[in-house]
């Protein structure tokens, strides 16, 4: 899941999310007049990896399993329960700490 980022003229972030998510955002809602698309930081990139690992860990039934989007309900939906829903959350709170004491050690 590659993570795209568009600004406004202002320079203000306009749309954040996927390729396909920002098709539809802008059949919704239109596209600003003039506007910047800044590709995939190394910082979006490895979070986009560790939602992913959290997500085929705790949540997803197939190990190969992908969070991206693919539009039919029976690929994009199922059950899930809740004692993994706790786990995945406190798995991205233990990522988020450990990413905050990384920066924090960082010259």
């Amino acid at each position: 899941m590659t993570t795209l980022v568009v600004y406004d003229e202002n320079g203000r972030e306009w749309f954040r999310g996927c390729a396909d998510q920002c098709t539809s955002f802008v059949r919704d809602y239109g596209f600003p007049t003039r506007f910047t698309i800044s590709p995939p930081t190394a910082e979006s990139v490895q979070r986009d990896a560790v939602l992913l690992n959290i997500a085929r860990a705790h949540l997803l039934h197939d190990p190969n399993g992908t969070l991206d989007e693919r539009k039919m309900d029976s690929l994009d939906f199922h059950s899930v329960g809740v004692a993994n829903i706790k786990a995945a959350l406190e798995a991205a709170f233990a990522a988020g700490r450990e990413s905050v004491r990384r920066d924090r050690l960082r010259p």
